[in-house]
């Protein structure tokens, strides 16, 4: 009993680490965003992101808790390669249905964001990080339930470290303002999922179970 409490507190501290880091981010970046962008610009990132955040849960649809549970409990009837492999196809479909969706109709998102439509590539961006962004989570789950902390957290201090240079580059040295910013998360996006690609290729399996699914969305 002493030995996994001391177990789970190791590795709680180091996602906790993880976390911090993650939060850091967004005080780093903010000096940078103040000094080198209008409030204008500033205003139409910060009202971006915020839909992206409430879009998160959308395209997850609960699916991230719901896999982990399944994955940590699982039973004999199922098998960590069936569950992830199910609920990670579910997940590549319902994304890209709900991305092809918001890149056909972009025009339209751009009008409900930012009240017109000339911002039609800053909602492009945002297709691609929010893309990638849902399909990295998964397997970023795989290593929280297999008690890879450290791996989880390397991993994402390089995410992090890459947005952040990015960010310096396009905002602060290329000078392209909010779109420098969605082009520095949407190549960060991308790296965090190709950084996990390992465990995808592993745990994959082009088996799709609908009982299985079917248990998933109940829960």
């Amino acid at each position: 009993m002493f030995k996994d409490i001391l177990r789970l507190t190791k590795h709680s501290a180091v996602y906790g680490v993880g976390n911090i880091l993650s939060r850091a981010l967004g005080f780093l970046l903010l000096p940078l965003y103040t000094n080198f962008l209008v409030p204008e610009e500033y205003a139409k990132a910060i009202l971006l992101f915020t839909y992206l955040a409430f879009l998160n849960v959308i395209f997850l649809y609960g699916m991230d808790t719901t896999f982990l549970r399944f994955y940590i409990l699982k039973d004999e009837n199922n098998k960590p390669e069936e569950i992830f492999s199910t609920a990670y196809i579910s997940l590549i479909i319902s994304t890209t249905v709900f991305c092809s969706i918001m890149y056909i109709f972009s025009g339209d998102f751009s009008r409900l964001v930012f009240h017109n439509n000339r911002f039609q590539y800053l909602i492009h961006l945002a297709v691609i990080i929010i893309f990638f962004d849902t399909l990295s989570v998964l397997p970023f789950l795989i290593l929280r339930a297999e008690e890879k902390s450290k791996q989880f957290v390397v991993l994402k201090f390089f995410v992090i470290s890459i947005n952040l240079l990015l960010n310096i580059i396009f905002v602060a040295v290329m000078k392209m303002g909010v779109k420098g910013i969605f082009i520095s998360n949407a190549i960060s996006s991308f790296l965090s999922l190709i950084f996990v690609l390992n465990i995808i290729i592993n745990k994959l399996r082009f088996r799709f179970s609908k009982k299985l699914y079917i248990t998933l969305l109940k829960f």
